[in-house]
């Protein structure tokens, strides 16, 4: 049978991409809307040369209670329309509070958030290979516009990875025009997302205004043009890892209980390799604006002379720069939780409140934390990570190892033993900034919650 087309470009994206392999076990996301109808026929075309068992999994967000229920009848038919296994998910975003709150972006992070949670359990459970989502040129654009206009470095201008753990991206090369023309050409039907026309989200003013004018100011293949420069950008990030790399390799020295950079080599490598280097290998995700301090210390500062940064101090030899690793552990520390605190540690301070549920859904704060109204006066404690910590995993169940956590979120073991961790009584809840517990979530007849905030020292999440 001859492909459509855009079934052979898509072939082309899968085999360069390194996106699918023969005989593959995929998952396909979809909404009912066009794209993921699209990639959900596009695959099918595809299926018999590329002899996959193609799953299609389908999440209704409880959002939109007119919709919903529609969008689920539809995706069901879909998947029993071409015979293939289906998988439905209803998420509990405690709706009321959800839709009154339309157009945050706490709303978008907390769907974002559960929805992931979804298809990684999806992945596990079935033994998947792949997880595939209809992310197009339009979302791209959109993506890179708004992060520009956010101040993003040239990690977030890669804009939607095309590959990424368990993801797979294939439409990302294709104008929405191109799925719709598809769409017509074959007679498709999809779901029309009433929700995506809503301008309260920026994405959607991005969609429906910024685009349009780029257009009517010349720039009428801006969106193509925007996938093409997150795709150039993924090739400068992937030539700059590599140089900073070599540098790690070359430069950086572990010394009992400290970390050594050579500075003979870091004054010969470019100041992007050099930034990199600082964020990436000295401490807990140093911002850009922390790694050109440390740049300027090390360029300026004479021998002999120290600077704190986040807790590590720095110090600056001739040819050197010497980060004490082991110089500010936390000591274990412990209060009765009450409705208001502030806890001050080496690394900077956590602040304890309590809060309504509804406010806690508007936070997408990776350095907050809500936690149920049942821990109030238990035992707050917060120490370092010990051998053997295990935490049960948010949304799996499952316990593992924190240092295996740590690895995986790429903390840096120069920190790892430093990293302060959260306890209830003596159960660890929540690693600031890098993951959430499944202890004391938030229940949907919660009223209210207590919110904990992790405030790095020289950084303020107000």
């Amino acid at each position: 049978m001859k492909w459509s087309r855009l079934a052979q470009s898509v072939n082309q994206t899968l085999l360069h991409h390194a996106l699918a392999r023969k005989r593959d076990r995929l998952v396909l996301a979809v909404s009912g809307g066009l794209d993921s109808v699209v990639l959900l026929h596009l695959m099918l075309e595809l299926q018999p040369a590329w002899e996959w068992e193609l799953i299609l999994g389908h999440i209704d967000h409880g959002l939109r209670p007119s919709a919903d229920p529609q969008e689920s009848a539809f995706c069901r038919a879909l998947a029993e329309a071409h015979c293939l296994p289906y998988l439905e998910e209803k998420l509990k975003l405690m709706q009321k509070s959800a839709q009154q709150s339309a157009g945050h972006r706490g709303t978008e992070a907390l769907a974002r958030e559960r929805r992931y949670a979804v298809f990684e359990k999806w992945v596990k459970d079935c033994r998947a290979d792949a997880l595939m989502t209809g992310h197009h040129a339009g979302d791209q654009a959109e993506t890179i516009l708004y992060r520009m206009l956010t101040g993003a470095g040239i990690a977030g201008l890669q804009g939607i990875p095309r590959k990424r753990g368990i993801y797979r991206r294939p439409l990302l090369d294709i104008p929405r025009s191109e799925l719709q023309r598809y769409a017509t050409e074959h007679d498709l039907k999809y779901c029309e997302d009433i929700s995506n026309r809503d301008q309260r989200f920026v994405r959607n003013r991005i969609r429906h205004r910024l685009m349009p004018l780029l257009a009517e100011l010349g720039f009428r293949n801006a969106e193509n043009a925007l996938a093409a420069s997150a795709a150039s950008l993924e090739s400068a990030a992937e030539t700059r890892e590599h140089y900073t790399a070599e540098l790690k390799a070359e430069a950086l020295k572990k010394e009992a209980s400290a970390l050594r950079l050579d500075l003979v080599p870091y004054r010969r490598a470019s100041d992007a390799v050099q930034r990199a280097l600082l964020q990436e290998f000295f401490t807990e995700h140093l911002s850009r604006r922390q790694a050109e301090q440390l740049q300027r210390f090390i360029l300026n500062a004479e021998c002999g002379r120290t600077t704190r940064l986040q807790g590590r101090r720095f110090i600056k030899e001739r040819d050197a720069l010497i980060c004490d690793a082991q110089s500010e552990e936390t000591d274990p520390l412990e209060i009765k939780i009450a409705d208001s605190a502030t806890i001050r540690i080496p690394q900077g301070k956590l602040q304890v409140r309590a809060i309504s549920a509804d406010r806690a859904l508007l936070s997408g704060d990776p350095h907050s934390a809500c936690f149920s109204p049942k821990i109030l006066s238990k035992t707050l404690r917060i120490r370092s990570w010990r051998d053997g910590d295990r935490m049960r995993l948010f949304g799996r169940g499952e316990y593992k190892k924190l240092s295996d956590i740590l690895k995986d979120e790429k903390v840096p073991a120069s920190i790892k033993k430093t990293y302060p961790l959260v306890l209830i009584d003596d159960t660890i809840v929540w690693i600031p900034g890098v993951k959430r517990s499944g202890e004391y979530i938030l229940e949907k007849e919660d009223k209210d919650c207590v919110m904990i905030t992790y405030t790095k020292s020289g950084e303020n999440h107000d």
